[in-house]
């Protein structure tokens, strides 16, 4: 079960709201925001204790919610297209009432989704299936009357802005990058680890049925898909034809396992180190840290067993190599339960790029805080 807490991000920007609007509304709001933990919050408050211990089973919390969030989530391709309104830590509003979420951008403009509900998670894809966080970076909730539609936001409740230095590092990480297609860096590791995770089962399939030749082909694959074909040798081994077969094969991008993890891991301690980011996100991008720095110390050790493939005399031989390459590549990949616990833990030896591409989700959550007094 993942449970990751901390104190709100981004700085709280209100924009002007109609005089009379708020005489009606603010005495309604009093009994709204007791659920979300006070009626005023201007500032984030400081963190006094640090998240505790937290697992990689990636499950619906078994506790009730005591933040509002917007989430954007990743449609499998490393694409931020829908913002997720999670309100199950806000009371419902009187009768004749009902909450809206707006995403904003950069430039303070707001964007209306659609009617949400207090107690519940409202998902609003996008239709176009643009990468939301290319384009904003606040959400709000606002209060309106029933059967309305608002040009802009009545009354704001709750809202909150990601931290504008900080912006081009989670772009980077989550949105584009300077990579083949574009694939930015974070979800680039986990996507071209399960290519690598791929091609050892294929070798081991190869070596298992007496297949050197197969083999040895996908151990050469394994290798360009983790340096890349831009690294040289700083990795310890070339991009290149490594089975002699006189041509040197790469189902990957061509980016490489390896450099999407070091520049993923680059950005992630650009937030950890950043005044301007939380504790809430400095946590997770700490943890996604971690398990991309386990990633990385799997994936060197599958370029060693990819070489005793290379090297194996016969199939008989390749079998006990490309075991344990699998075995590597999958850990790397999904991460593994190293200490028979029964769940894959965000710690040194455990999570993988997997539970990596899932924290994405919560580093570049929007923690909504009460506007209204």
């Amino acid at each position: 079960m993942l449970m990751i807490v901390g104190d709100p991000i981004g700085e709280i920007n209100k924009v002007s709201k109609s005089v009379i609007a708020r005489i009606i509304l603010a005495s309604l709001l009093a009994v709204l925001l007791a659920g979300c933990g006070g009626g005023s919050a201007t500032t984030p408050a400081s963190a006094t204790e640090a998240a505790p211990a937290v697992t990689a089973a990636l499950t619906e919390a078994a506790v009730a919610p005591t933040e509002n969030v917007v989430r954007f989530q990743n449609d499998g391709n490393g694409r931020f297209n829908s913002a997720e309104f999670d309100l199950r830590a806000l009371q419902p509003p009187q009768a004749n009432l009902v909450y809206f979420a707006w995403l904003v951008a950069d430039d303070g403009t707001s964007l209306l989704l659609g009617e949400v509900k207090a107690g519940a998670v409202t998902p609003f894809p996008d239709a176009q299936g643009r990468n939301l966080l290319a384009l904003y970076s606040g959400a709000w909730v606002s209060l309106e009357t029933a059967g309305t539609t608002p040009a802009k936001p009545t009354l704001d409740v709750l809202g909150a802005r990601l931290p504008a230095s900080l912006l081009p590092t989670l772009r980077e990480l989550f949105v584009t990058a300077d990579t083949p297609d574009g694939l930015p860096f974070e979800p680039g590791a986990k996507l071209q680890s399960d290519v690598a995770n791929e091609h050892a089962g294929l070798a081991n399939e190869a070596a298992t049925g007496g297949d050197l030749t197969g083999a040895r082909k996908h151990a050469e694959h394994i290798i360009n898909i983790i340096v890349g074909e831009a690294s040289g040798d700083k990795f310890g081994i070339a991009f290149g034809d490594h089975d002699g077969n006189g041509v040197a094969e790469n189902p990957g991008d061509g980016y490489g396992v390896w450099p999407y993890t070091n520049q993923a891991i680059d950005r992630l301690d650009v937030i950890i180190e950043s005044a301007d980011a939380s504790d809430r996100m400095k946590g997770n991008a700490s943890l996604a840290r971690q398990c991309l720095v386990n990633l990385r110390t799997q994936m060197d050790a599958a370029l060693d067993h990819a070489k005793d493939v290379l090297a194996a005399a016969d199939a008989g031989a390749a079998v006990t190599a490309t075991t344990v390459l699998q075995a590597a590549t999958d850990a790397g990949t999904n991460g593994i339960d190293a200490n028979g616990n029964g769940t894959i833990e965000l710690t040194q030896g455990e999570c993988g790029a997997a539970q990596a591409y899932q924290l994405s989700h919560e580093i570049a959550a929007i923690l909504l805080e009460p506007l209204a007094k």
